[in-house]
């Protein structure tokens, strides 16, 4: 017995002795030795059998062989368990039990174990000894391993707590506490916290530990991905550059690292727009591709790819195609005419063809992608969605959003198949098929649709996730695009927080949400409020970037259109100009949404009427619109509104040269027909100024052509008003006619240009003495006035001017026209002349109808009102008189006959007091043989 425990004695020595040297295939060979001489003495439950196995554990630990690692603690934990089952030994033996357990992924038996280990130590050591602080941090790990970062995080903060308050704690550990607490707050989607853990732990080994080691590196790898999460590209660059070099002093740079490394810095250099510094990277990466490979190899043609992107980013249309051509050549002599890898530089083809607006040559190109990704994955694959995705995004680029729904339907419809629902890549693909089918107009599919994308990151990643914020993000702008700003509004507000809290305040995407909800309310009409969030987005902009400065510009222009909206057009002005001298200053590209923004500011100040304001703007719209565009074509909304300026001016001359030398450049044609509308019609304003017929006929005409809706309706009847004033009726009825029958088809029938077009319709085919058609535009007039609630002068014109033309035609129309007459000249005018000169044609018709009692109503009336209005002595109270006496006299009321004939012969106007009249006065004296009346009467007294 005692023999055989001298050899363990001795190989044990020889064992450590080999470990310290590194020679751990002899280490190895000594272990087994040990554990054999156990066996063979049938010695496998002492303490000492425990002790040596748990260090062939630890052996095995060392070259990674977890499983044998695994059997060796398991046996070693048994064995000190039954010893004594508190012992620290036994708390080592199975904590890297546990931690194995963990790195083999079974994690449930790892986490009972750790917190075993835990509850030992507290006890036998306390909770400030460094194994106590680890056996947290381990926990901590386990925890991270089974997607439970809050639990995570819970473990290590304990950790670093504790590790914080001992010097003497391992500065590896607490860098270990760090990096663990970075990676968990990444994973939780909390990359302000992430950042400022890995930055920690970056701090702790450039002071303490080697940083010439792939521990310092992998750290500023780690937290150079997560700043460029954030969007952080600059300080991406520089972890990424630091890592890099220590990169460079552990291997050579002809390896596949390097190059992978090299890369990565390219890409966040073109992230932030420096195009030139990616090249210079990505060529280094084709020499170093070229020393390992030579230049017949499929890494040295996607090299070259690489460099065209970079010229494609930088506008080097040219020189992109002369390298993805080349890179085309060498992959298809490297891996033949249908490797997979040409479908990658087709699609960058495409891409650029896709920026030098050859949209034919694009789609040649992305077909031919998806066809070899077809031929050698077939279409039910990752590779193939990828190519599905870049077309579907060129028609989202050009604004055809029915063909990008469509393939990002196919695209998503595929991945369904392929992966699960709750994949990153089909919540993408959610993503982007929403924000084209709002973009199309089909707001509610596009929120059901954001919806169970919400739903998905919400399971997947909490409601704090900046991730989860993305798709709040999509979900608001769908909102504001279908007007329902409140929600929009309220969604925002809660993307603000999340971005705020998750990634800081300041960064990218939280001033990007603040952006939104700063347009949301300027919007909605809450301009204040947009006022201050736009301040507070330009304050934290640190304006370090070309992007910076961009964005920062655009939103002062944004603020100057909020407060002009707002009706503070002097400080709005102010703001504009401050705005466009910053584009200028910075040199920052001005862009379409600069132009349209510039146009609205000009026409807050027209409706405001600020014109000297507004033509200075207007024309600083024409010099972006130049920098935008690259030539006047397209400057219609500017020269349009110039011109209207200069009509508010009042100075004509300078608007209509405006006009014509602008139409003069453009060949008399624009691509856009509104705009051309308008600026006729704005000409022919001009022109009517100027009294100047043949012009102002001219412009309308022009419109007129060109233009649909309201500019069609204004230009017609206008054209239609100028014919009638010159008398020019047969053109006026054709053109009058036309508009009518135009806003029949689009329902326009609510507008005073319809009623009017029938009202003059009705003139012309009164003036041409065409009865049917004035009968049929006329009453058209009546009814649409009515439904209109129009009754004015003209409405009640037109039911006399119809009730006369019935009253020998056909007395029941008549009597209908001229009672809504009188009604409604009763309501406007109360007991006027014209309502009695009505009521006396309505006691007519009723005559012809022999109902006579309602004609006596209708005289009566009339006789007290001309009685009131114009005295006894008028022609028309006289008129009224003989007519109701003549009705009365017919009815047979001789006495009132008698009295009204009597009233009438005094008042001595012998036009009214007829010889019809004379005699029936004398018949009523001879029926009465009242012969004393009828002498004096007969001798004129």
């Amino acid at each position: 017995m005692s023999y055989y425990i001298g050899e363990i004695v001795r190989l044990r020595a020889e064992l450590i002795n080999a470990h310290k040297k590194g020679d751990y295939l002899e280490a190895y060979t000594l272990a087994e030795d040990i554990v054999k001489k156990y066996e063979d003495n049938n010695d496998t439950e002492s303490i000492e059998y425990a002790s040596d196995i748990y260090n062939f554990g630890v052996l095995n630990d060392d070259i990674n062989n977890y499983k044998k690692a695994i059997e060796c603690y398991r046996k070693s934990a048994d064995i000190r368990k039954k010893y004594n089952p508190k012992s620290n030994e036994y708390a080592n033996t199975i904590n890297n039990l546990a931690i194995d357990l963990s790195m083999t992924k079974k994690s449930k038996e790892a986490l009972n174990l750790l917190k075993e280990v835990l509850a030992i130590r507290e006890k036998n050591v306390g909770t400030s000894h460094i194994d106590y602080i680890l056996s947290l941090y381990n926990i901590g790990n386990v925890y991270e391993d089974m997607g439970d970062f809050d639990s995570a995080i819970d473990y290590l903060r304990r950790a670093l707590v504790k590790a914080q308050r001992k010097d003497d704690f391992p500065k590896n550990d607490y860098a270990d506490i760090l990096l663990s607490l970075g990676r968990c707050y990444d994973k939780k989607g909390n990359y302000k916290e992430s950042i400022k853990n890995y930055v920690g732990a970056i701090e702790v080994i450039e002071l303490n530990l080697d940083k010439e080691s792939f521990y310092y590196m992998t750290a500023l790898m780690s937290v150079s991905r997560v700043c460029e999460k954030c969007k952080f590209y600059e300080r991406a660059i520089g972890y990424s550059e630091k890592a890099l070099n220590v990169r460079e002093k552990l291997i050579e740079k002809t390896h596949l690292d390097y190059i992978t490394s090299i890369n990565g810095l390219a890409s966040l250099y073109s992230k932030i727009g420096n195009y030139e510094k990616s090249m210079e990277i990505h060529r280094e990466a084709l020499e170093v591709v070229k020393e390992m490979f030579g230049e017949n190899h499929s890494f040295y043609a996607d090299a070259l790819n690489n460099i065209g992107i970079d010229y494609s980013d930088m506008g080097k249309f040219d020189e992109a195609l002369k390298y993805h051509e080349m890179a085309i050549e060498s992959k298809k002599e490297t891996m033949g005419e249908n490797s997979p890898n040409i479908a990658v530089t087709y699609v960058s083809l495409g891409n650029v063809y896709a920026k030098m607006n050859d949209r034919d040559k694009a789609l040649e190109f992305y077909n031919k992608a998806l066809e070899i990704r077809e031929k050698n994955y077939g279409e039910g694959s990752l590779f193939y969605i990828e190519v599905l995705n870049t077309v579907a995004s060129f028609y989202y680029d050009i604004k055809d959003y029915e063909k990008a729904s469509d393939y990002y339907m196919k695209a998503m419809m595929i991945r369904a198949t392929l992966t699960d629902k709750k994949s990153v890549g089909y919540v993408k693909n959610l993503m982007d098929m929403a924000e084209c089918v709002g973009k199309a107009g089909r707001y509610e599919e596009a929120l059901d649709m954001l919806d169970d994308g919400l739903n998905i990151r919400r399971k997947i990643y909490g409601e704090k996730h900046p991730k989860y914020s993305d798709t709040l993000m999509v979900k608001a702008t769908i909102l504001m695009g279908e007007k329902r700003y409140d929600e929009a509004r309220d969604i925002l507000e809660e993307v603000v927080i999340i971005r705020d809290d998750m990634i800081g305040t300041g960064s990218v995407d939280h001033r990007s949400a603040l952006s939104l909800y700063a347009d949301c309310c300027r919007l909605s009409g809450k301009y204040d409020e947009a006022i201050s969030t736009y301040n507070q987005s330009i304050d934290l902009n640190p304006c370090e970037t070309y992007e910076d400065n961009e964005k920062c510009n655009k939103e002062k222009l944004k603020e100057a259109l909020a407060l002009l909206q707002n009706g503070d057009i002097k400080k709005g002005n102010m703001y504009f100009k401050k705005a466009v001298n910053g584009y200028g200053r910075d040199n920052i590209k001005k862009d379409e949404e600069v132009y349209e923004m510039a146009i609205e500011c000009a026409k807050l100040n027209i409706s405001g009427k600020y014109f000297e304001q507004a033509l200075k703007i207007v024309e600083e719209c024409e010099s972006i619109g130049i920098e935008v565009f690259g030539d006047k074509a397209k400057l219609y909304k500017v020269y349009s509104l110039k011109s209207y300026v200069l009509l508010e001016l009042a100075r004509y001359d300078e608007a209509i040269d405006n006009i014509n030398s602008y139409l003069k450049e453009v060949g008399g044609v624009i691509d856009n027909d509104e705009e051309m509308a308008r600026i006729y019609i704005t000409l022919s304003n001009l022109y009517s100024k100027k009294n100047d017929k043949e012009n102002l006929v001219y412009s309308l005409l022009k419109a007129r052509k060109v233009a649909k809706g309201n500019d069609y309706v204004f230009a017609t009847s206008s054209l239609g008003n100028i014919y009638m004033n010159y008398n020019e009726y047969e053109k006026a009825f054709d053109v009058l006619l036309d508009l009518k029958n135009y806003m029949n088809e689009k329902g326009m029938t609510d507008r005073i240009e319809y009623v009017k077009a029938l009202d003059y319709l009705g003139d012309i085919s009164k003036i041409n003495k065409n009865a049917e058609n004035m009968v049929s535009f006329y009453d058209s007039a009546i009814k649409t006035r009515n439904d209109l609630n129009m009754k004015d002068e003209v409405y009640i014109n037109e039911n006399l001017l119809l009730g006369k033309y019935f009253l020998n035609k056909d007395s029941k129309k008549a009597l209908e026209y001229l009672s809504e007459a009188s009604i409604i000249t009763n309501e406007n005018n109360g007991d006027s002349k014209e309502y009695a000169s009505i009521l006396m044609d309505i006691g007519q018709i009723y005559c012809k109808l022999n109902e006579n009692d309602k004609a006596i109503g209708m005289f009566n009336k009339a006789k007290d009102v001309f009685k009131t209005r114009l005295g006894e002595k008028s022609v028309e109270y006289l008129k009224s008189l003989g007519s109701l006496s003549d009705i009365e006299y017919k009815n047979g009321n001789i006495d009132v006959a008698l009295n009204l004939y009597e009233e009438l012969y005094n008042a001595g106007n012998s036009e009214i007091f007829t010889k019809d009249r004379k005699e029936n006065l004398v018949n009523i004296y001879k029926n009465k043989k009242d012969y004393k009346k009828l002498i004096k009467f007969k001798l004129g007294r």
